[in-house]
């Protein structure tokens, strides 16, 4: 518990600090506090990685599922839609593109659409054994064995939307409940609902859906494809983002989602979190 109050009050002291140099901030943002979870409350979570793409026609149905296995468990589950592949590429009739480089790296690296989709990961796990690459219908099993097991690190997460300059404010605290023995790496990401385009989809009618919602669809990452090196127990990181001029993206339907994984080892993520936009 002392680790957990003096985190505490490291933050409140680096949120105070920046507030005081961001005019910009709103006044509901100033009386909020930052803090750590008691070690009691802590849960670990479990992050479903849907590979998909507009063109894939399957794919709503990995939409579908990973859409329940999310209303079943709430905010133990958080989903990320990475388009990528062929899939993914825009056409004339459908113009809208979804690809980021990070969603396209990150597929290649994983393997994911070489295998076909929909299919996805939960929390990365089994890459060391080419297990990782899991069907829409065995995501929930692993989500299961995810949520069951005792995380080794905690982590918050806060993010705010400036509106005069279109900039969005991140900020990470983690701590580690026992020592870390390698060097793990944060990412933190920016992820958009309710995104109104085309998809594909089989056996539906209509078979071409042009009003087709999508939602938790990747938008970028704030520190890179493999993120920031953690190198300390504890840490508070800030991250900056300022959305492009001539982008169709809606700060009321954007969310951050961070998580930690061990990049270079297992890739298995540690923990996940997800918050809205004050």
């Amino acid at each position: 518990m002392k680790k957990v109050k003096k985190l505490s009050l490291i933050l409140s002291l680096i949120l105070t600090a920046i507030i005081y140099s961001c005019s910009e901030l709103p006044n509901e943002y100033l009386e909020k506090k930052g803090s750590v979870k008691d070690d009691s409350t802590l849960v670990k979570k479990a992050l479903i990685e849907d590979y998909t793409g507009f063109t894939c026609g399957n794919c709503p149905y990995a939409h579908q599922e990973a859409t329940r296995i999310h209303e079943e468990y709430g905010d133990k589950v958080i989903l990320l839609a990475l388009h990528c592949s062929f899939y993914a590429k825009p056409t004339t009739a459908h113009p809208y593109d979804f690809r980021t480089e990070t969603a396209t790296e990150w597929d290649n690296f994983f393997g994911i659409s070489n295998s076909g989709l929909p299919n996805g990961m939960v929390n990365r796990r089994g890459f060391l054994t080419s297990n990782n690459i899991l069907k829409y219908a065995s995501w929930q099993e692993t989500v299961d064995l995810v949520l069951a097991e005792k995380p080794i690190v905690s982590l918050d997460l806060s993010a705010i939307y400036l509106k005069e300059s279109r900039q969005i404010l991140a900020f990470v605290t983690y701590m580690y409940n026992e020592k870390l023995q390698k060097y793990h790496s944060l990412n933190v990401c920016i992820v958009e609902d309710s995104i109104v385009q085309y998809q594909k989809w089989y056996r539906h009618d209509p078979e071409d859906v042009n009003d087709y919602v999508h939602n938790h669809v990747f938008r970028t990452s704030l520190n890179g494809t493999w993120g920031e090196k953690l190198t300390s127990q504890i840490g508070i990181k800030t991250y900056s983002f300022t959305l492009p001029e001539n982008s169709d993206w809606r700060p009321d339907k954007l969310k951050i989602v961070a998580f930690i994984s061990d990049v270079g080892n297992t890739y298995e993520i540690l923990q996940a979190e997800e918050t809205d936009l004050k």
